[in-house]
């Protein structure tokens, strides 16, 4: 070997050497677990600290193993079949791969691999990326949202949002699935905007479309109107939007909800029938009438009670206050006084003298 030859040789060297320790430390201090096998056995030649941290191995526990002898991938027969795919394609990865830790622990992971030569020899490195936490939250999201679903299926209340196209309402984007039972069983993709106004009465129909201004103006909307059910009758729905924007102030999205208040409106018509001025004169004649046939009924049987002489003074003191002038007054309103001798008959032994 020449002078020449060494000159160019160390500089390579170093440069190799370099490129070795930068990778060394990349993988010592990657916060992904990375796994080195051999590529033709499938042992394992290196783990990375972050990996043995995440399972709980000591490196000890790894070095000369195959891939599916150790906890992480317990399915022997899988981990074979992966294997074997990984030795033809070079590439495998799992979205979410359950491993298990040296203490049994349940590990969610994303798992790729990748195999390539190093210096004549075939590697696979395995990147696993702990997943667990993710995982977590995505099943805490899916079931808030199940439970969000239940509670929105038995609401009396019809949940449901619209796209925004400048200043005009576009497609349905969401209704809550109540939708059925609140008009009776239509499919929820044809709650469409041209179907809600297909479907509001007629007499109801221009006041609303000209109240959508309302919305884009003000941000909010509520409106009364009647719509119809899949049975062609009507229902009294109240409809409240809020409008959505976005970071820069454009609409982009319309929310709402639709509350049946029909019976509270049928109760709201029989209320402005009763109080007309000629329901009302019904009423009060009637009522008048039937109170001044009872109040004759308790008259008369007063009366005649009082003829009798065997009453105590108690009784007969009772009998004054319910023969007194103000109950004959009611009796005979037109009187200028009262006068008892119209309106009582004589006493029994008045009657006896007369005679």
């Amino acid at each position: 070997m020449n002078y020449s030859e060494t000159n160019l040789r160390e500089p390579a060297e170093a440069a190799l050497r370099v490129s070795e320790l930068r990778y060394r430390r990349l993988f010592e201090t990657a916060q992904d677990g990375i796994l080195l096998l051999d590529g033709v056995t499938g042992s394992i030649t290196d783990a990375n600290p972050f990996l043995l941290k995440m399972l709980g191995y000591e490196i000890g526990d790894l070095l000369g193993k195959k891939l599916w002898e150790v906890g992480p991938t317990k399915d022997i027969e899988e981990s074979r079949k992966a294997f074997s795919v990984l030795q033809e394609d070079d590439y495998i990865r799992y979205e979410d791969l359950p491993l298990q830790s040296k203490n049994g622990q349940r590990v969610d992971v994303e798992f790729v691999s990748n195999a390539y030569l190093v210096d004549g020899q075939r590697v696979i490195q395995c990147n696993i990326r702990d997943i667990t936490a993710r995982k977590r939250t995505e099943n805490a999201l899916r079931s808030a949202s199940l439970q969000l679903q239940r509670v929105l299926a038995r609401c009396p209340t019809v949940v449901y949002s619209f796209t925004v196209h400048g200043l005009r309402i576009g497609e349905l984007a969401y209704v809550s699935g109540n939708i059925g039972q609140f008009l009776g069983k239509y499919p929820p993709e044809t709650c469409q905007f041209q179907w809600w106004l297909d479907h509001t009465h007629p007499e109801d129909a221009p006041r609303i479309l000209a109240e959508q201004d309302a919305l884009f103006k003000q941000g909010s909307a509520t409106q009364d109107y009647r719509l119809r059910n899949r049975d062609e009758s009507y229902r009294w729905i109240r409809d409240e939007q809020r409008l959505v924007c976005n970071a820069h102030g454009e609409p982009v999205e319309v929310v709402g909800s639709w509350t049946d208040i029909t019976e509270r409106k049928n109760l709201e018509d029989q209320l402005r029938q009763a109080l007309k001025p000629e329901a009302i004169a019904r009423r009060a004649g009637g009522g008048a009438h039937d109170f001044n046939e009872l109040l004759t009924v308790i008259i008369g049987y007063s009366q005649l009670a009082e003829q009798n002489d065997s009453l105590s003074p108690e009784m007969r003191e009772l009998l004054n206050h319910v023969l007194g002038p103000s109950i004959e007054r009611r009796l005979d309103p037109s009187g200028p006084r009262f006068q008892p001798e119209k309106v009582r008959p004589p006493r029994w032994g008045q009657q006896k003298e007369a005679n």
